[in-house]
């Protein structure tokens, strides 16, 4: 039961990715967002126009997954430069259920679209050896 429950929300997840990537695939910064176009040298604004391109699709895209929501997407400042933030805003607080419900949604379809998010390597889970996209999404409750 538990594994027919997963193999259809990875299929659902993977019809959301499919239905939203070709939308995103005609935006003439998609070459630069998904990693299709890659710099030989580190160029500031280069690198700037392509934190402007990843957030401006990952709006998109969720905008379409979710098109009655309020969304908002930003980059970190600081240390925490390379992480991309999508926040969700409800005038009421929706239940513990839903919130997971979204975000996990939201994010395996952001990471199955074929946008090009930074990584990490969080070398302190043991038995973890994946590089980890810096990706937050959250859900924000505002009156």
């Amino acid at each position: 039961m538990q594994k027919e429950r997963g193999e259809k929300k990875e299929i659902e997840i993977n019809a959301d990715a499919e239905r939203i990537r070709p939308i995103l695939e005609k935006d003439p910064d998609w070459p630069l967002a998904s990693g299709k176009q890659e710099s030989d040298t580190f160029k500031y604004e280069e690198w700037k126009r392509k934190k402007s391109a990843l957030s401006r699709l990952t709006k998109k895209a969720v905008n379409l997954l979710y098109p009655d929501y309020v969304v908002s997407v930003k980059f970190d400042r600081g240390t925490a430069s390379n992480w991309l933030d999508v926040n969700f805003k409800f005038p009421k607080t929706p239940e513990y259920l839903e919130i997971q419900k979204i975000t996990q949604r939201t994010r395996e379809m952001l990471i199955c679209t074929g946008l090009q998010y930074p990584a990490y390597f969080p070398d302190s889970m043991p038995g973890k050896d994946d590089w980890t996209p810096c990706l937050n999404v959250s859900i924000n409750h505002f009156s």
